[in-house]
């Protein structure tokens, strides 16, 4: 902030002036402007630009950027660490994607060693997400929506690549089973190229600093990603993968509802307890029990199994309702204490009833109909809505800790 300040001193200001910029400046940044980088402001104005020609830009939110540019290179180092770099790749050269992905799709003969239908579900479906992900930001390119863009690689690279993919690779490629290596070395490979060639727009400097890490395909002799190709959906086409999709998304369901719940239980990562998935629907239970290990290793469980009807759950469990079709029944006993969390669950709801009962005093006096503007309304509503979830979960929770004490 002392930096900040100096740069209003020595100029042509009025020391007043001075003064009146130098409190304004500690009431805009009380820490100061901290260092962010070209890539990172880069990438947040791109994201702004679906607001009006004037922005309020948030510091905070492009310092945000600048931190994801580390997720980017953590990202890379572990497929460096499995994939090998440029010139020390442990693919051979007919195994590295080529940046037209002519190996692949030019011809009804693909290569021996990428037959996608045999790859495994992971690679299947995170292939499928690049293809989508190359259209919607084909679409946004096209039709100059630059926000959009930015929002579909993040959401690509976050929560795709690094909060789902990298973590699915790491017990096969630890694994001993070459052919299954191959694949999700390969899949890496496809997806960080691709990845990187359509961020590379936004974030110019780290991603020719990462790209020209990369392996490279035999034949290819472009210098830098600057002159790369850059990603088209009909050169990605064949990955998509509705089925693959369809699945993942009951997979991702199960996994976020197990973190839910631990949450809502006040469970820690260490602590895996067994759940049991309860499901009138044969291919939810099929996709949860073929995808077990990985939804356990997504969501720190200890194990899950798929029921078939509500007699066979065990008692002592918790419940929480996904969708008319599925259930996430979860085991408390030697989990949690009962009598503990029961006195934690009670006193929040009390404090929950009293803030609700504050808000409804709020809006039920006279006059506030005519008198409180539209906006704050639609606040206090939402603020109500919210509360009024908030204790209808803290019940059910507190029936589910009643009934672990039976």
């Amino acid at each position: 902030l002392e930096g900040l300040h100096e740069t209003l001193v020595g100029g042509n200001l009025d020391p007043k002036e001075v003064e009146k910029a130098q409190k304004g400046q500690t009431q805009d940044f009380p820490s100061g402007i901290p260092q962010c980088g070209t890539d990172a402001l880069r990438f947040g104005l791109a994201n702004y630009t679906a607001q009006a020609r004037d922005i309020n830009l948030d510091v905070n939110r492009v310092v945000s950027y600048r931190h994801w540019c580390n997720k980017l290179w953590n990202a890379l180092k572990f497929a460096i660490g499995h994939v090998g770099e440029k010139g020390r790749s442990n693919l051979t050269e007919a195994q590295v994607p080529s940046m037209s992905f002519a190996e692949y799709v030019g011809g009804s003969a693909p290569q021996p060693h990428f037959r996608l239908s045999s790859y495994p579900f992971y690679c299947r479906w995170i292939l499928s997400r690049l293809h989508a992900a190359v259209a919607e930001t084909n679409k946004c390119m096209e039709n100059y929506e630059f926000s959009g863009s930015t929002q579909v690689i993040y959401n690509f690279w976050q929560s795709e690549i690094c909060d789902v993919f990298i973590e699915a690779c790491k017990g096969p490629l630890a694994g001993d089973d070459d052919s299954v290596k191959l694949a999700y070395r390969i899949t890496l490979c496809i997806c960080l190229d691709v990845g990187l060639r359509l961020l590379h727009p936004f974030m110019p400097f780290v991603t020719e600093e990462l790209w020209q890490r990369l392996p490279k395909a035999k034949g290819n002799t472009c210098e830098s990603v600057m002159l790369a190709e850059y990603p088209q959906a009909s050169q990605t086409n064949f990955m998509h993968d509705g089925k693959v999709e369809e699945e993942m998304d009951i997979v991702m369901t199960a996994v976020r509802t197990i973190r839910a719940q631990k949450m809502s239980y006040g469970m820690t990562n260490k602590q895996k307890p067994e759940v049991y998935a309860l499901s009138d629907s044969s291919m939810h239970r099929d996709v949860i029990m073929r995808q077990a290990t990985d939804i356990c290793a997504l969501s720190a469980a200890g194990s899950i199994k798929s029921l078939a009807s509500p007699a066979e759950v065990p008692k002592g469990c918790g419940v929480s309702v996904v969708n008319e079709s599925l259930s996430m029944y979860m085991m408390l006993a030697g989990m949690v204490d009962p009598k503990a969390e029961l006195a934690k669950l009670e006193k929040k709801e009390a404090d929950r009833k009293a803030a609700l009962e504050k808000k409804m005093q709020a809006v039920n006096r006279a006059g506030y109909d005519t008198s409180v503007p539209d906006s704050v309304k639609e606040k206090n509503a939402a603020e109500i809505e919210s509360i009024t979830k908030e204790l209808a979960q803290i019940a059910a929770n507190i029936r589910d800790m009643r009934g672990a004490m039976i």
